[in-house]
């Protein structure tokens, strides 16, 4: 009896994460063709007092030169404009005559280099932390690690989903392609209190 218990929750927790590997690699792949077609559609038209940012899937934005607090250049090229209140817009380098937009944006902004060296490996290294985290939870037989696992998960998980469906500069089309994660919220949430409290 135990054994064939031992043996079903095996097979619901494998079930379990290919469907959540499935969903995760889905909205991995249709995120990068809406982000490719966004990026492709992308213009930038300084004023005499404003940028015009206009971005498919996007309201067109008017910024004022007085809101800007700081312009950052990354390693690779791309152009981060701050604004107040905690609002970024980024400039690709494929922009059409980035030179002429980056000497423009240097006059209304001095540039400095963007310290993002650190920061990107961070970013990089999330989602191999957060798929550990879910190992921790649906594969894990102890209920601490499941539990510390669990709570860290859904944490992390909160706040991703927060800070993209808040940010302006993220289009629509991403935001709604969010639909997946309550749906792992609610998956760890039912797994962590059936281990810890019930099993």
């Amino acid at each position: 009896m135990t054994s064939n218990n031992t043996h079903l929750g095996f097979l619901i927790y494998a079930v379990l994460l290919s469907f959540i590997f499935v969903v995760f690699v889905f909205n991995t792949i249709k995120a990068i063709r809406t982000e490719k077609e966004i990026y492709n559609s992308y213009s930038l038209t300084i004023t005499e007092n404003s940028l015009i940012r206009k971005k498919e899937g996007l309201a067109t934005a008017s910024i004022s030169f007085n809101s800007i607090e700081q312009i950052t250049e990354t390693k690779q090229g791309y152009l981060v404009i701050k604004i107040q209140p905690k609002s970024v817009i980024i400039v690709p380098p494929t922009i059409e005559r980035y030179q002429e937009v980056k000497a423009l944006l240097n006059e209304i902004k001095p540039i400095s280099l963007a310290p993002y060296k650190q920061v990107l490996k961070l970013i990089f290294l999330l989602p191999l932390f957060c798929m550990a985290l879910m190992a921790g939870v649906y594969l894990s037989t102890n209920k601490v690690i499941v539990l510390i696992c669990g709570i860290v998960l859904t944490m992390l998980l909160s706040w991703a989903f927060y800070k993209i469906k808040t940010n302006n500069a993220i289009d629509a089309k991403t935001k709604r392609s969010l639909w997946s994660i309550p749906i792992v919220f609610l998956s760890i949430i039912a797994v962590v209190y059936y281990k810890v409290f019930i099993k």
